[in-house]
């Protein structure tokens, strides 16, 4: 019902961006398929050359080579394949759990421990299996990230899983927590309520970005889904996440020598992508403190999340349903001549993001009117763009006390907001909209035309954005 309205709804509007290519490439790759059975695995590995407790190790090389506890030993590369696809029983049948000692259930290395050969240069896919956090994390594509050379690429993909906590272990645990690898998740749920932080923690791409399709995310103390790609993360003499030094090799996003202000490369058609379509996303900051449904930091990139729910119902007056920032002054380089200080005349910390017909329900804010979606600067004082522009479209916002609040960005749209049939929509997820109607019917300020500027604090009130006709 909702797709069907919300279809009807985006013939309304202008399309902004196309399907992107990363998914139908994944669809395209040649895979080893590798059947599991309905049983409990104690972890697998690939492309991992160091024991990690009772994991299942699967290493890119000619058997014999390097032989030893749970090793499994496939050329793929030499044998024309792109990558290995594990698909197992269905959740609750095949399950991957590390244990309490692990470090993630699932971990992927791009390099090998520092050695190309033998790690994963393609795709890795898990299909039909429930991942359980291990020591700290479910999966961990990407695991040595900071010892290798950031020119490996590396594409990391669920189809059809459930990643649960399992809440009587102690410490600190994640749910995904990718290092520098593009994503592509596919119907699959992520059930993170008793996690320490957030369910999904993507840090930095491998070389065209992410797709999330079709999935749902309930529950994290802070995020649900977290991108961020800051160059100080891995450490080391690189800059990871979507900075490369080589634009020959890299021509996406941004570029940044080591101890050197970024600089563009590559055209706006080449820079990666975050898209996030048909998913759902509910009781982020269980923390109580703030939190988010999706959070974008200075990754970089384009970002379009279209026909999604977001919906909090935790209580939480802080949480976003969405922000865009630009996490810290590493973003835009610092100034060689005030330590501390962002550079000036940087790129933007982020690309074009748009938010299209989406149903979004955030809890009651405080009397000060908390952001539903907050796009701007962490930093106090900053004048650089957080983003190249904004477009914010067809779209059911509500929460007494909310606003949109919008800053350093040099382009914002805001368009047909609240306006039938969204408020009904709104309405069949639960989200009480009764006080945005006038005498019973729906408020007929809800027609929201069109807002252009350069940003500005836009209340959420009386089921429309902005001061009433």
């Amino acid at each position: 019902m909702m797709k069907r309205l919300l279809l009807m709804l985006a013939l309304l509007v202008s399309p902004l961006w196309g399907q992107g290519g990363l998914q139908q490439e994944i669809q395209n790759v040649n895979l080893l398929e590798i059947p599991l059975l309905a049983q409990t695995y104690g972890g697998i590995d690939v492309g991992v050359t160091f024991w990690t407790g009772n994991a299942i190790r699967y290493l890119n090389q000619d058997p014999g080579t390097n032989p030893g506890p749970g090793v499994i030993e496939i050329p793929w590369t030499a044998q024309g394949y792109d990558g290995l696809r594990f698909v197992g029983q269905g959740p609750g049948a095949t399950i991957i759990d590390g244990g309490q000692s692990g470090n993630g259930s699932i971990m992927v290395s791009a390099g090998g421990n520092g050695n190309p050969l033998t790690g994963v240069t393609g795709v890795v896919e898990f299909v039909n299996c429930e991942i359980r956090t291990a020591g700290s994390k479910a999966a961990y594509p990407g695991a040595d990230a900071a010892g290798r050379h950031p020119h490996v690429p590396l594409a990391f993909v669920l189809t059809d899983c459930l990643v649960t906590d399992d809440a009587s272990r102690p410490g600190g645990r994640w749910g995904v927590f990718p290092d520098q690898s593009d994503i592509v998740l596919r119907r699959t749920s992520f059930l993170g309520a008793s996690l320490s932080e957030h369910a999904f923690y993507l840090h930095g791409f491998g070389d065209r970005g992410m797709v999330v399709d079709s999935c749902t995310f309930d529950g994290a103390y802070a995020e649900l889904l977290k991108i961020t790609a800051r160059p100080n993360d891995q450490g080391g003499p690189y800059a990871y996440g979507s900075w490369y030094e080589d634009p020959a090799k890299r021509a996406i996003g941004l570029s940044r020598h080591a101890g050197a202000s970024f600089q563009p490369v590559g055209t706006p058609a080449a820079r990666a992508l975050v898209r996030i379509v048909d998913s759902t996303f509910t009781r982020w900051g269980l923390g109580g403190s703030g939190g988010g449904g999706v959070v974008l930091q200075g990754g970089g990139v384009d970002m379009t999340i279209e026909r999604c729910v977001f919906i909090a119902n935790n209580g939480n007056k802080n949480g976003l349903a969405i922000a865009v920032d630009d996490s810290s002054v590493e973003h835009f380089g610092e100034s060689p001549t005030v330590p501390g200080q962002w550079a000036a005349g940087e790129p933007p910390a982020n690309g074009d993001i748009l938010i299209s017909e989406c149903i979004i329900g955030v809890d009651d804010g405080h009397p000060w009117l908390a952001p539903a979606i907050g796009i701007g600067s962490l930093i106090a004082g900053n004048t650089e763009a957080v983003a190249k522009s904004v477009t914010i479209q067809a779209c059911a916002i509500y929460g007494i006390n909310r606003t949109l609040a919008i800053a350093q960005v040099p382009s914002v749209t805001i368009l047909a907001i609240n306006t039938p049939p969204l408020p009904a929509i709104a309405a069949s997820y639960g989200i009480d909209t009764s006080q945005w109607q006038i005498a019973g019917q729906p408020n007929p300020h809800g027609v929201l035309v069109n807002i252009q500027g350069t940003g500005g604090l836009f209340p959420i009130e009386q089921g429309f954005i902005g001061s009433a006709p």
